[in-house]
């Protein structure tokens, strides 16, 4: 990361916000990444949690600069599969650590088992 700050520019939030939403498209009831806006304060926590993610996060960012979402994902799906393994990580993280999305899911977190 090299001291660099561990966050997002607004670009490059904006272009993650296009990539999230292709890898988790709205459906079945479950809202997509960007109607939960996770590329906003979500996102940033993921980072907090998984900090290592940044670099090929912006890598990927980087290659879609001025390219359709959909388009740069087959390309790193194909040739780069850690840097997609880098996102999906921090995209599906993020996402599923939302409690709007874990209460849509009908999931309330780990519970201690009495024993």
């Amino acid at each position: 990361m090299n001291g660099e700050p561990l966050s997002l520019t607004s670009r490059e939030r904006a272009v993650l916000a296009e990539i999230a939403d292709i890898l988790i498209p709205r459906h079945g009831g479950m809202p997509s990444a960007s109607d939960v806006g996770l590329c906003e304060g979500p996102i940033d926590r993921a980072l907090a949690a998984r900090p290592e993610l940044l670099d090929p996060v912006r890598d990927l960012v980087a290659r879609a600069h001025g390219r359709h979402g959909q388009d740069v994902v087959r390309e790193i799906e194909k040739d780069d599969q850690a840097v997609l393994l880098a996102a999906l990580q921090l995209i599906a993280g993020a996402y599923y650590m939302l409690p709007e999305v874990r209460r849509l899911l009908g999931y309330s977190g780990q519970m201690r088992k009495a024993p």
